[in-house]
């Protein structure tokens, strides 16, 4: 990470101590371009450590723009790094701070896309759009919520199906149930003798 080994907080504690004029709105800017900056050279964990300097040295009082913009900036570097839980939080405080800030339900509705909630994303990019109907990052997301909804749907269809099948053949006694899970994850066949003893296992409770 830049500067040296030093810990966020002490690199916040300086900056804290620097002159009047040199701190506050003009240090918080000067750390969202090095967040920025990182974020585009693709080192998310530099961009996420200075957007979070950034944000503690937001001068008082901050406008909620600046507050919103930097949160969703954060939310970008983390969804980047997979941490979509806490990216989803970032959205929402940015939401939050700024209700009129477009960006902010773009980057909860990709959060909560990650973490399958299709529900909540596409609540989040109804949300946008009611400020911008055209807004095309939020139409792409809805397609992607579109696309996952009937993938999971398809899904739970072929599990249920596979799950029907290999119910009826067990109670026929035909269950490929000739099989059993080993300690190495992987099915293995049963010597003949044992399959109906294995088949009757599996069936005993099941007709109450």
């Amino acid at each position: 990470m830049k500067n040296g080994s030093c810990s966020l907080e002490t690199r916040i504690r300086r900056a804290r101590a620097m002159p009047s004029d040199a701190a506050g709105g003009d240090a918080s800017a000067e750390k969202k371009a090095e967040g920025n900056a990182a974020f585009k050279a693709g080192n998310y964990s530099e961009a996420v450590a200075f957007y979070t300097e950034a944000l503690a040295l937001l001068a008082e009082p901050a406008s909620a723009r600046a507050g919103a913009a930097l949160q969703s900036n954060r939310s970008a570097a983390l969804l980047a790094l997979g941490e979509h839980r806490r990216a989803e939080r970032d959205g929402v405080a940015a939401a939050e701070r700024d209700p009129t800030f477009v960006k902010a339900f773009y980057r909860i509705s990709k959060a909560r896309l990650a973490l399958g909630d299709f529900r909540g994303a596409r609540e989040a990019v109804a949300g946008g759009l009611r400020l911008d109907v055209g807004n095309s990052q939020l139409a792409g997301v809805l397609g992607e919520v579109k696309a996952g909804v009937a993938a999971a749907a398809a899904a739970k269809v072929q599990a249920e199906r596979v799950a029907s099948t290999q119910l009826g053949d067990l109670k026929r006694g035909e269950y490929s149930g000739t099989l059993r899970w080993n300690a190495a994850t992987k099915f293995m066949e049963l010597p003949p003798a044992q399959r109906g003893e294995f088949a009757a296992a599996l069936l005993v409770g099941w007709e109450k």
